[in-house]
């Protein structure tokens, strides 16, 4: 079943939850950390590769001091590793994790004659390595959802973004995987 645009109105979080964004204090993942907390959400963890490296934006500080606990973490979510630290952090010191958004991305355009195998690993890797460790890491985990920031590009595609395409199909067969085995899943 496909969430509408009424039903995710209506979608409550539960404050006593930990929530866990990747790509967390991009631009998207600023947005949807704001609609989280508009929605419920009182614990967030924001991981992001160059997580503060330009120091805590505005649109974040305002949801600390709305009573959020905001945890924004470094760590690339393409490293098993770094992913699997980041997951320790939430058990050992927040609430329990019932929903993860996966937004981070790269893109490296160029059209085909110009891509590499460097460049599709470049573009592919935040958004597919990452997701396949956060499906794996958190299988036992039960969550309330799993998101996967996809596009359209996978399906229509989009000049000189054939590895953003492929990124993008391949987090859409993610989430129909893992709705194939009874956890959630959004592309």
């Amino acid at each position: 079943m496909r969430p509408t645009a009424a039903t995710l109105e209506r979608l409550q979080l539960t404050p006593d939850a930990t929530y866990l964004i990747t790509g967390g204090t991009g631009a998207l993942g600023q947005q949807i950390g704001r609609w989280m907390v508009e929605r419920g959400a009182r614990h967030l963890v924001l991981v992001a590769r160059n997580a503060l490296e330009r120091g805590l934006p505005e649109s974040l500080r305002t949801l600390e001091q709305a009573g959020t606990t905001l945890r924004i973490l470094a760590a690339d979510v393409s490293k098993r590793e770094e992913l699997a630290r980041v997951l320790a952090d939430i058990i050992a010191s927040l609430p329990p994790l019932r929903g993860i958004v996966h937004a981070a991305g790269m893109i490296d355009d160029g059209v085909l004659m110009q891509q590499s195998l460097e460049r599709f690993h470049r573009a592919m890797a935040p958004k597919v390595s990452g997701a396949w460790h956060l499906h794996s890491l958190t299988r036992e985990v039960p969550l309330e959802f799993i998101v996967l920031f996809s596009s359209a590009a996978s399906v229509i595609g989009s000049a000189g973004q054939g590895n953003y395409a492929a990124a993008n199909a391949d987090l859409d067969a993610l989430a129909s995987h893992r709705r194939g085995i009874g956890l959630p899943g959004l592309a």
